[in-house]
């Protein structure tokens, strides 16, 4: 297709004012592609779940961007069921089916006129998007980054090779993830695209350490290092501290939260923090560290970047598009002795600090998110 003026953005997260956390990631390439002059519509069907009701967003609500673009947004609510198995049957596919009726429910109501659909990620929103795309006529597009592959298994690959048989493009977010969709045999190679995740680098950039570690109170002498996600198995944020454990001149900032409760002397921050306060936290540090299992492609390794921190994680293929040993030192993230080992090359090796932290910060600038949502128009106009 081409000269496309108007995406329907489908997606299972959106950050709002009460969740402003989630799905950051989404927003910053809607963003992006609004302030490129095309009116952005965003769907996020959000489940009803017991408890949840306070986190809700609004039905339907607008944001503008920095630039002064209006992306609109709609929140339609479905009756959510977890992927469950009950006998022979995935309770996931009754959830797939409602999250879709909801989109397909909003584009109705609000008339809603599309040049194309753009998906994130591929259950259950791209599965939704492919099969309303092609009710409607009109081309679809998803994004394949999620960590695992449990989306594919709730819906089988049979069903999905059916819903896709018309897609017109995936963008993987790494070549690892496009190697792992071409073995579920969904979609032929020529339709999938790597587009690397990407930072908004007039928010993520390097600030003054000394003024920073000021503005929170930190030792000008300490050795931090820095850590973003989720505090769950998964990124390893208990390894971390226990590869740290044992040197009371290494001090953690935390940014995140979730099930694990890691509690240390080590630790100077922990927590949350609004998305344009990450950078700040992130330029008192002198390593970032992420013994992550699972990415699609790490935005919080790529922001770590834009503000010129060498890099300590996982030596897997779902990082070699962005690290390698000119800025990081690759490590098994199961091993607590590699990680620590790796965290003390760094802190005894200042001249090795600088060299991995300018390729960092001049990666960073070939993953401006601004240059991402160009190229992924660029390659959906073709």
């Amino acid at each position: 297709m081409s000269d496309i003026k108007h995406i329907c953005i489908i997606t299972y997260g959106y950050p709002h004012e009460k969740m402003p956390y989630f799905y950051t990631f989404v927003d910053k390439l809607v963003c992006a592609i609004a302030d490129q002059g095309i009116k952005c519509t965003v769907i996020n069907p959000v489940g009803k779940k017991i408890g949840h009701s306070h986190l809700m967003p609004p039905t339907s609500w607008t944001k503008k961007t920095k630039n002064g673009s209006v992306i609109e947004l709609f929140c339609p609510r479905y009756l959510y069921f977890y992927a469950t198995k009950v006998g022979g049957f995935n309770t996931g596919v009754l959830t797939f089916h409602l999250f879709m009726k909801a989109v397909k429910n909003t584009i109705k109501k609000y008339n809603l006129k599309p040049d194309c659909l753009y998906a994130h990620f591929i259950f259950p929103a791209g599965a939704a998007a492919a099969v309303v795309g092609n009710e409607i006529k009109l081309p679809v597009y998803f994004a394949y980054g999620e960590s695992t592959s449990w989306g594919v298994e709730v819906l089988g690959k049979s069903r999905l090779k059916k819903y896709f048989k018309g897609i017109n493009g995936v963008v993987a977010v790494s070549s690892a993830k496009k190697e792992e969709l071409l073995g579920f045999n969904l979609i032929s190679e020529e339709k999938i695209e790597v587009f690397p995740n990407a930072v908004d680098d007039t928010v993520f950039f390097p600030r003054q350490k000394s003024e920073m570690r000021k503005k929170y109170g930190f030792s000008s002498s300490d050795f931090i290092v820095g850590f973003t996600g989720n505090f769950n198995e998964s990124k390893g944020v208990m390894r971390l501290l226990e590869a740290v454990k044992t040197n009371e001149n290494i001090k953690l900032v935390l940014i995140g939260g979730g099930k694990d409760r890691p509690e240390s002397n080590n630790i100077i921050f922990k927590g949350f923090l609004p998305h344009d306060e990450v950078p700040l936290m992130l330029s008192t540090c002198d390593v970032f560290v992420l013994p992550t299992l699972n990415e699609g492609c790490s935005n919080a390794i790529i922001e770590a970047m834009a503000c010129g921190l060498p890099i300590i994680s996982a030596d897997r293929s779902f990082n070699y598009d962005i690290l390698d040993k000119t800025n990081a030192i690759l490590v098994d993230p199961e091993n607590v002795k590699e990680i620590r080992n790796a965290i003390i090359k760094l802190m005894e090796s200042v001249e090795l600090r600088k060299q991995l932290s300018e390729k960092s910060f001049q990666k960073s600038k070939k993953l401006s998110i601004e240059k991402r949502a160009f190229d992924i128009l660029k390659w959906m106009n073709l």
